[in-house]
């Protein structure tokens, strides 16, 4: 498939419950080099620190602002791991 510049996931919409991580590995697995950012509802550390273990660049809320999407873009795209959820 090749690297792509940005890979956006929305894990909320993924079929199965508790195995979003191991979702994000298998994205990294298929585009190493890609940024991943992940959305998701659930604002926990526990959650967020396990999708970043498993190879998420950037983690935002299923419905960022226009403002933290950009954010989120530019960190990852920079090469930093943005966290919409920490302030």
């Amino acid at each position: 498939m090749g690297d792509k510049d940005l890979v956006f996931v929305d894990i909320n919409t993924s079929t199965g419950l508790g195995n979003a991580p191991q979702k994000v590995a298998r994205l990294k697995k298929i585009f190493p080099n890609t940024p991943i950012v992940v959305m998701h509802g659930y604002t926990h550390a526990r959650f967020t620190e396990s999708l970043v273990k498993a190879g998420a660049n950037g983690i935002l809320s299923i419905t960022p602002s226009e403002e933290k999407l950009r954010e989120a873009v530019t960190q990852v795209m920079d090469g930093n791991t943005y966290d919409g959820f920490t302030e």
